[in-house]
């Protein structure tokens, strides 16, 4: 069985229409893939960041309150028990 011309170059047409289309949804896949991993990583380093943070702040806290601490009075103004 033949086929006229241009059937064939109308299948041949949709087929690489249809790989195109293939093409193209496989990159979309991918870029999707990648988004989610970058907003992903972006959420770690964002948590990472602000328990470094909180912690600073706390390390901070702890020494402003020993240097208040010693700061204010000696040893020897505590009574001794």
């Amino acid at each position: 069985m033949t086929l006229p011309l241009r059937n064939r170059v109308a299948q041949a047409d949709a087929r690489a229409d249809e790989l195109q289309v293939r093409q193209a949804q496989v990159r979309r896949q991918r870029l999707q893939d990648q988004v989610r991993l970058e907003v992903a990583d972006a959420e770690e380093s964002l948590r990472q960041a602000r328990a470094a943070y909180d912690a600073a702040v706390e390390a901070r806290r702890l020494q402003e309150h020993r240097q208040c601490g010693t700061g204010r009075h000696s040893r020897s103004d505590f009574p001794q028990i």
